[in-house]
């Protein structure tokens, strides 16, 4: 599933997931005396991505806008469509940024990061199969009218990996951990 927080509606949403079944509905959540009360959104939402999971996701803290890339829709499917939900719209709706892109492919279960000074979401490797790692790192300039994919050449680039993990430190992208050939315990430095 997808899932993030908007610290300017103080809601947080969860979009997506599989298991026995495939989710395609949104819900959103507020925290009222501490207790979690939750909303389905899904109705109210009209059009929205399909069901999904292993998606790439973030959330655009200072505009409220969450942010979802690709993701396995079935089988053997992958979505290739980039969305966008705006968390301060009343209601909150989805609207589809790119319909569909190559690069990158349509994948699951990869490394992203949200990078707020882009604003950016980073994506690196995942599968498009389930047994093979996607390669390419992979930058969406994530402007609301102007989002579009670039592939990024870094020097010093890890080896391709699914199931690795990301995060935005210090003004800097990390990204690690994972596996593909063998399981990877690093972290390493973007420089962008």
């Amino acid at each position: 599933h997808a899932f993030g927080y908007d610290p300017g509606s103080q809601k947080f949403v969860l979009f997506g997931g599989g298991g026995d079944a495939l989710y395609g509905d949104t819900w959103f959540m507020t925290l009222s005396n501490g207790t979690a009360v939750w909303e389905n959104a899904t109705a109210a939402q009209g059009i929205s991505p399909a069901g999904r999971f292993g998606p790439f996701f973030g959330m655009d803290e200072e505009r409220g806008i969450f942010w979802l890339f690709s993701g396995q829709t079935s089988g053997n499917r992958f979505a290739n469509d980039t969305w966008y939900l705006d968390m301060r719209a009343n209601p909150p709706t989805w609207d589809q940024a790119i319909e569909a892109t190559d690069p990158p492919a349509g994948r699951r279960n990869g490394s992203y990061v949200f990078d707020p000074t882009g604003p950016r979401l980073w994506v690196f490797g995942g599968t498009f199969d389930g047994r093979t790692t996607a390669v390419g790192l992979f930058a969406l300039d994530a402007t609301v009218g102007a989002a579009r994919w670039d592939s990024v050449l870094t020097d010093g680039q890890p080896p391709r990996r699914s199931s690795g993990i990301g995060t935005f430190v210090d003004g800097a992208v990390w990204i690690g951990f994972g596996n593909d050939d063998g399981v990877y315990k690093d972290l390493t430095r973007l420089g962008h």
